[in-house]
């Protein structure tokens, strides 16, 4: 009977731990969108954001965007009702989809709502980017509660969709921390 031979021979043990612990261990990324300024308020029942972001592009994002894959990004919001003793109350949470893509043709790149009926074109890609993360009157949710409270807290972030990349590319995009893009969950509170 054949003698059987473990998956890794013992020697390499110490070498798989070691890099396992060092992928780990790793520092995490900057953040590659930052909130630069954010004002809400609450308008005829409406939850409404006024923020521009500052969203930037990793080199391997970049590089993807410029060899035509499409690239989606989750704008999700929350408005809270702050508790004392209990988990805040959710009120509203919205999450919007939007495309960004280079278009060979017009030279330039294609910024879309997913399900909107509009696309811009922008000739230079900062310009997407600026127009990404430039929320101007963004109706964040309706929100339907009687006794309304005097304070509120907001939540927001933006971020890509990495299961939105095409299949080949999210085993990538998964181990990868330069296409984590994300502002991270940014909060403030603000007042009726």
């Amino acid at each position: 009977m054949p003698e059987r031979r473990p998956f890794l021979p013992r020697a390499t043990w110490p070498g798989f731990l070691l890099f396992f612990v060092a992928c780990l261990m790793q520092p995490a990324a900057a953040r590659d969108i930052d909130v630069r300024s954010l004002t809400s308020r609450i308008d005829a029942g409406r939850f409404v954001i006024d923020a521009l972001l500052d969203v930037r592009l990793t080199r391997n994002t970049r590089e993807a965007l410029d060899n035509g894959i499409t690239l989606q990004f989750v704008l999700e919001t929350r408005l809270l009702r702050p508790r004392r003793l209990w988990w805040d109350g959710e009120l509203s949470n919205d999450a919007r989809r939007f495309l960004l893509s280079r278009h060979a043709l017009a030279d330039g790149y294609l910024l879309g709502e997913v399900g909107g009926d509009r696309q811009q074109t922008y000739k230079r890609l900062d310009e997407a980017l600026q127009a990404l993360g430039t929320l101007d009157g963004y109706i964040a949710g309706v929100i339907e509660d009687p006794q309304p409270p005097r304070q509120y807290r907001g939540r927001l972030r933006l971020r890509l969709d990495i299961e939105a990349l095409p299949a080949p590319l999210r085993p990538i995009a998964y181990v990868s921390p330069s296409w984590r893009i994300s502002s991270g969950w940014y909060e403030w509170a603000f007042a009726r």
